[in-house]
């Protein structure tokens, strides 16, 4: 049993995972005009099928802009 679990935590540290992870994303959305799935991959270090998951949920509540032009 890890430390978090023990304490009961491990739910909230989930969380707070979480949203650094949308906030690397929304900082990046802000930063860049364009970017490739690899390139947000590659600097918020989430693999492609969790990233990819992480985007669609983020543009369906607007919390960001996106556009995917599948070239």
């Amino acid at each position: 049993m890890s430390k978090l679990e023990e304490n009961e935590v491990l739910g909230l540290a989930r969380l707070l995972l979480q949203s650094l992870i949308q906030k690397k994303i929304r900082d990046l959305s802000a930063t860049y005009l364009t970017l490739s799935f690899d390139e947000i991959a590659e600097k918020t270090k989430l693999p492609m099928n969790t990233l990819e998951a992480q985007l669609t949920t983020m543009v369906q509540k607007k919390a960001i802009s996106a556009r995917i032009n599948k070239k």
